[in-house]
């Protein structure tokens, strides 16, 4: 450009004729045309770390945000990323499961647990067939047969989840079952009670359900009974038992022997105002020990004479039997051995 000025500047001034000089031919020079638009050629991709920096003349200056701006002399291409995340809603008929469809263990996911224990019947007659439905969530489990005072009678294993048909036994007033689940050395139980119509009454009237009912029916004899300063003695006749009994009223214990007849000589009489054992009761008195001693030196001496009064026994379904004697209703053993009686009334 410069060059091109001087030459038509020169041309201008006023020259002297003189003879022309032999024209030079210089190369015409390729006039550079500026371009108004620029079009960067780099391809900026912000992110939230990165410092764009242009090479070119033209300066891009880039803020960077959370969300990047480039800022451009030209005309910038648009970004090809951008660090907004787009949501993608779940179709319409995608099913999301509900709370209830994915189980979660609990903390007692250990411990047994009993859903259900019923019976088809709430009273029956003996030999009644009962049926037992049960749910539970154990390891293992069973049912326990318990009497009228809460004895366990019969155990049963069974499966946790099941029913089962029983019979009702004879011999009680009441019967229970109880189902026991078992989980991780941990039980827990359930019962049902039913109650038992006796087959059989008992002598006594206003009998209590805790005693159950009677295996027999009632059997009198005729005994022998005597009372004594510290206790009583009688001796009763029963199926093949022939037994002489007393009882210490200070330590409440019984204790039976053989009957035997008495063939020695007393070797003592009573003071005034008590009486000598009766015929029935001498042998056992005099010959046989008691808690603590003989039987004379621990109940002492009749208070009155010895009567043979009508005696009423009669057995429970637990081995005991219940006696009739002319100062109440005991309940013994049903084999008349020894132990600690209980008066009835």
């Amino acid at each position: 450009m410069l060059l091109l000025m001087v030459v038509i500047s020169a041309a201008c001034q006023p020259q002297a004729e003189e003879p022309l000089p032999t024209l030079a031919m210089l190369d015409t020079p390729t006039p550079v045309t500026p371009t108004a638009t620029w079009t960067p050629t780099e391809t900026l991709i912000p992110t939230s770390t990165d410092t764009p920096t242009a090479t070119s003349t033209p300066t891009v200056t880039a803020t960077p945000t959370n969300t990047p701006t480039a800022t451009l002399t030209g005309t910038p291409l648009p970004p090809t990323a951008t660090s907004t995340h787009t949501l993608t809603p779940l179709p319409s008929n995608t099913p999301v499961p509900s709370a209830t469809d994915t189980p979660v263990a609990s903390a007692t996911a250990s411990v047994p647990v009993i859903n259900s224990f019923t019976s088809n019947i709430a009273s029956a007659a003996p030999g009644t067939q009962v049926i037992l439905t049960w749910s539970a969530e154990a390891d293992s489990a069973r049912i326990e047969r318990l009497n009228s005072a809460g004895v366990i009678q019969e155990t049963i294993p069974v499966p946790p989840v099941s029913s089962s048909t029983l019979t009702v036994p004879a011999g009680e007033t009441r019967v229970v079952y109880r189902l026991v689940a078992v989980r991780a050395g941990q039980e827990t139980s359930l019962s049902v009670a039913i109650a038992v119509s006796c087959s059989t009454s008992w002598f006594f009237s206003n009998a209590s359900a805790a005693l159950g009912c009677p295996s027999a029916t009632a059997t009198n004899v005729i005994g022998a009974y005597q009372p004594f300063q510290t206790g009583f003695m009688f001796r009763v006749q029963y199926n093949s038992l022939d037994k002489v009994c007393g009882y210490q009223q200070d330590r409440q214990r019984y204790s039976c022997s053989n009957y035997q007849p008495y063939a020695g000589t007393p070797p003592a009489t009573p003071p005034s105002g008590f009486q000598a054992p009766g015929a029935d009761l001498q042998s056992v008195y005099y010959n046989q020990l008691a808690i603590g001693g003989p039987w004379y030196s621990v109940i002492g001496w009749g208070t009155s004479s010895m009567t043979n009064p009508t005696i009423t026994l009669q057995p429970d379904a637990q081995g005991q039997l219940y006696i009739n004697l002319p100062n109440g209703i005991f309940r013994f053993d049903a084999a008349l051995t020894s132990g600690t009686p209980t008066q009835i009334r």
